[in-house]
């Protein structure tokens, strides 16, 4: 009789990571801090740009500034790499 190795269930074949591509975009801050609205120009228009393109935002980053405000945003996108 051939026995075969255990396997417990628990453990998934083997499959390829994802792996991915990132992309930064930058865009200004308008407008003033505490009692007033910030806007950011341009950024649906960015957001839509970069999906119709099939990247994903995945992280908004808000460097900080003098007094720990920002003026600009960091927007991170990423998208799987073809194999």
């Amino acid at each position: 009789m051939i026995e075969r190795p255990f396997i417990p269930r628990c453990f998934p074949k083997e499959r390829p990571m994802t792996r991915y591509a990132y992309r930064t975009v930058t865009l200004e801050q308008k407008g003033s801090g505490l009692l007033h609205s910030r806007d950011i120009p341009g950024l649906e228009e960015t957001l839509n740009r970069e999906g119709k393109e099939g990247w994903h935002l995945n992280q908004v980053i808000l460097p900080s500034a003098a007094f720990g405000e920002s003026d600009r945003v960091v927007l991170v996108f990423d998208r799987p790499i073809e194999a």
